[in-house]
């Protein structure tokens, strides 16, 4: 679909021509609180306000809003980035959900390192966090990326875990359902692999005895050395 942006919602909304709001796909802003968040409004105003864009579908058409969900890729620039992309980029995103499209997450993933190398936008002031940061267990439920050194990995029935401190009821972990790790596994390798190994894990955090993230998707765990942990 095809539609002209008529204003800016917010960091990751735009409204189209006739009513239709979309949701830029496979990102997520900074809290709407923080400045980073306006920085995000005013550039895509400055590129996409009142352009003609090019919608293609993410993972799901529609979220539980009723708005579009997708890629906005701007008609003037054909063959360009998208403008989540190009937002991600300019360090004003990170990237927060399967895409459907393993190209355009290595575009999102690609852009958002790139940024948070340069220390660009939102990464100076929101830096990944340390899976053994005190104030992990005090964030706010919503969108991080955790850093930290896997320690153990537990299997039970139903559910693997990563495991990141000795005390599973107080220390970060991640945990996934024994199908998605078995499809994990089958595409990169056993996860005992990874213990000792320091890896960024990125997902909604809550608090679930102790910080935690579930991961659906192999998507969701990077694996870092020196260079990449920042």
């Amino acid at each position: 679909m095809t539609g002209r942006v008529e204003a800016i919602i917010d960091a990751t909304t735009l409204r189209l021509e006739g009513g239709a709001e979309l949701r830029l796909a496979g990102i997520e802003a900074v809290p709407p609180s923080a400045a980073d968040a306006e920085a995000a409004r005013g550039f895509l105003a400055a590129i996409a306000l009142g352009a003609e864009i090019d919608v293609r579908h993410g993972a799901v058409a529609t979220d539980r809003y009723g708005r579009i969900v997708g890629h906005a890729f701007l008609a003037a620039t054909a063959g360009e980035p998208s403008v989540g992309v190009l937002l991600a980029g300019a360090g004003l995103a990170r990237v927060s959900a399967p895409l459907g499209d393993a190209a355009c997450t290595g575009g999102l993933l690609a852009a958002e390192r790139s940024a948070r190398d340069a220390g660009l936008g939102l990464w100076p002031q929101h830096p990944p966090v340390s899976a053994y940061d005190p104030a992990l267990r005090l964030m706010d439920v919503g969108f991080a990326l955790v850093e930290g050194t896997v320690l153990s990995i537990g299997r039970r029935e139903r559910t693997v875990y990563l495991n990141f401190g000795r005390d599973w009821s107080t220390d970060f972990t991640v945990s996934m359902t024994a199908a998605v790790a078995e499809a994990i596994e089958a595409e990169g390798g056993p996860f005992d692999a990874l213990v000792g190994q320091r890896v960024r894990i990125r997902g909604l955090l809550l608090d679930r005895d102790g910080p935690w993230i579930r991961v659906d998707g192999a998507w969701q765990i990077e694996l870092l050395d020196d260079t990449d942990a920042r």
